[in-house]
């Protein structure tokens, strides 16, 4: 990503939230994702079955991102056949760190209106 693309102020921020970010300027991410990755990508094995998922779900995805792609987002949108409620929003311009772009506000804004509908896991 761009650092010209990451909202700096924002980006601190974030970073901050990691117990070590202001120490360190780094925000840290698990691992575990990819290891099940690559088990999943060597295997076969789907990570998970949408259909079994019940509760309202809201897939939010950057129109720009290239790891989950809006179109994989479809894909899970589509299989997500025993939610409650489902709902899906592609984000112009915004890429798989949308909570970092300039564009977070509008992350933001489609989080809480899901989470305001009542529709939202409690």
């Amino acid at each position: 990503m761009c650092i010209n693309r990451v909202h700096k102020s924002g980006a601190s921020s974030v970073v901050n939230c990691d117990p070590e970010g202001t120490e360190t300027g780094v925000l840290r991410a698990p691992t575990g994702v990819q290891k099940d990755f690559l088990h999943c990508s060597t295997s076969g094995e789907p990570w998970y079955d949408p259909s079994l998922i019940q509760a309202p779900t809201q897939i939010v995805v950057g129109a720009l991102d290239r790891e989950t792609t809006p179109a994989q987002g479809s894909e899970v949108f589509q299989r997500l056949t025993g939610a409650a409620e489902k709902r899906m929003t592609v984000i112009g311009g915004g890429t798989h760190s949308l909570l970092l772009e300039n564009q977070r506000a509008a992350l933001y804004d489609v989080v809480s209106s899901f989470f305001r509908s009542g529709q939202a896991p409690q």
